[in-house]
């Protein structure tokens, strides 16, 4: 008689969503903007998911968090040398097992009802055989004290077109599909290559853009996150003016204007765009009286002249080659900033 010896291995069930929490000295304000991040998914009201957090190469202390979230098996940390936002979400996408995969920052906070109304949501679509490849929502704006600045943010502020039916609705304009707000599958999102690591500032977009490509995008007009903005002074980030360059010459490479079809889609959607966001750099940097982002600027309005129609690629011209100096002197006074605004 043989005897057999049976191990009961214990199979663990991948979890439907994988969340990715990139951290990078998230405590610089309050720890309890991290602390309150990850509870905010800890306590969500649809049970299946597993929460990556990836600190990129902080240089603070996260013991004491790592230890009040290490009784929950779905909460693990992982750490990274720094590369920046996008490259932290792609790290804990590739670890992560889920079949969807879902985002949320440092400083925000979701509704208990995200993830229960995101995933139903594409479940829904794709029973109705739509090729849904993305879900997202509007947003509640929030303050440093985390008091309600404004309830459904993109809809009552007008901010971009929702839901995103035509490719102008984001080569020509902000998206504002926010990574917090989104819901997609996570290995098409690793089979397009995840966020563009170059991009500190208009990942967002661009992720948002290829995955248009694949299939339709689909917008819930109700807030499921509450997106924090801090009431801060004025602030100039190198990065993101690098990452603006580099977004405009992704999307001028992708969609020149075709003529013959009359498809201006850089003179008519791209440029006019870009012309707006550089001019409004400009003028913040003459403000601040910061060169550099003034320069910045500068070469940004003269890449994008020659596209422009005739009334904006005159001011265009204006801005790029006015002295530091005399703008500084226009921007004097709020009478002067409002007649350089007119004017410029």
């Amino acid at each position: 008689m043989n005897n057999e010896i049976h191990q009961h291995v214990e199979i663990k069930t991948p979890p439907d969503v994988t969340v990715v929490l990139p951290v990078y000295n998230g405590c610089r304000r309050s720890p309890d903007f991290l602390i309150n991040a990850i509870n905010s998914v800890v306590n969500q009201d649809y049970p299946s998911f597993e929460l990556i957090i990836v600190d990129d190469g902080s240089n603070e202390d996260y013991s004491g968090i790592v230890e009040r979230f290490a009784h929950d098996s779905r909460v693990c940390w992982a750490r990274k040398n720094n590369e920046g936002q996008s490259a932290a979400r792609n790290y804990g996408a590739q670890l992560g097992c889920g079949k969807w995969l879902a985002f949320i920052d440092q400083d925000d906070y979701w509704y208990p009802n995200r993830l229960k109304i995101t995933v139903n949501k594409m479940l829904e679509e794709h029973d109705h055989h739509n090729n849904c490849v993305m879900i997202y929502s509007d947003l509640d704006q929030i303050d440093a004290q985390s008091r309600i600045i404004c309830r459904d943010y993109l809809q009552t502020r007008k901010l971009g077109t929702h839901p995103k039916k035509k490719l102008e609705d984001i080569i020509g304009e902000n998206a504002f599909i926010l990574p917090g707000t989104m819901l997609v599958n996570r290995q098409t999102f690793l089979d397009i290559g995840g966020f563009d690591k170059r991009l500190s500032g208009y990942e967002d977009d661009e992720l948002a853009l290829r995955f248009f490509y694949k299939g339709s995008i689909v917008f819930i007009d109700n807030a499921l996150i509450q997106w924090r903005i801090y009431a801060e002074s004025y602030s100039y980030s190198s990065r993101m003016e690098n990452s603006r360059k580099i977004f405009w010459e992704i999307l001028i490479q992708a969609h020149p204007d075709e003529h013959d079809r009359n498809k201006l889609w850089v003179h008519n959607c791209i440029a006019p765009r870009f012309y707006y966001e550089w001019l409004h750099a400009w003028r913040n940097a003459i403000i601040h009286h910061n060169h550099e982002q003034s320069d910045s600027a500068r070469k940004g309005l003269m890449d994008v002249t020659e596209h422009l129609p005739l009334g904006q690629r005159i001011k265009a011209t204006i801005a790029s080659y006015i002295p530091f100096k005399l703008a500084a002197l226009l921007f004097s006074s709020k009478f002067m900033q409002r007649l350089a605004y007119y004017f410029l």
